[in-house]
């Protein structure tokens, strides 16, 4: 994913918001926001309101309701968050918007797959692209999901994710530790191969 952050100032005067795990972050047309520490991910809801994820984000992002046009549109909090308020006219559009396409391309990728367990698949490999820190037993997936918002991302049922990561663990693919995953050295079930997508492991 290519980050934008590092060209975008802020004013030190603008206050640092706290929000707690599963809370809404504001969505309101003026306001962006920049990550300074935690998870959030970003959703609408479809009728009989089900849940559709429209992405995850990280320490760094930028998140602001203008970058989508689907309503409704929130962001949750996946993790204790901090964010700071983000001056319109200090935001280099084009650069967040690429941003955001980049990683709705990857995860409209994942999605395009039949098979649940190919796109579980490729969804753990993406996480290990983004928020993979190196362990001793393999990358740890350093980002809490639980099995109903990797199922929210993957377009599926909460049991059916919850069968496949078992399924996983039972041939060691995977490991499960305080809350985060580890994605162990044995390869992962695929019929795509992970390198399409570019994902790196290192």
């Amino acid at each position: 994913m290519t980050y934008c952050n590092s060209s975008i100032s802020y004013p030190a005067k603008f206050s640092t918001r706290r929000f707690g795990r599963r809370e809404l972050i504001p969505t309101e047309p003026a306001h962006a926001w920049q990550i300074t520490t935690g998870y959030v991910r970003s959703f609408t809801l479809e009728p009989h309101d089900a849940v559709v994820s429209l992405g995850l984000w990280r320490t760094g992002d930028i998140i602001a309701r203008f970058v989508n046009t689907i309503q409704p549109y929130y962001l949750e909090c996946l993790t204790p968050v901090e964010v700071v308020p983000v001056h319109m006219a200090n935001i280099k559009v084009e650069e967040l918007l690429a941003t955001h396409l980049q990683q709705a391309q990857q995860l409209v990728r994942i999605l395009h797959q039949t098979r649940i367990e190919t796109r579980l698949t490729l969804f753990l490999y993406w996480l290990a692209e983004q928020v993979g820190v190196s362990a001793t037993q393999g990358i740890l997936l350093d980002m809490p999901l639980t099995h109903q918002d990797i199922a929210d991302a993957l377009g599926t049922t909460r049991v059916t994710i919850t069968r496949l990561i078992k399924q996983f663990q039972r041939q060691g693919m995977i490991l499960h530790c305080r809350r985060r995953y580890i994605l162990c050295d044995t390869p992962l079930p695929i019929q795509a191969h992970p390198s399409v997508m570019h994902l790196s492991r290192s």
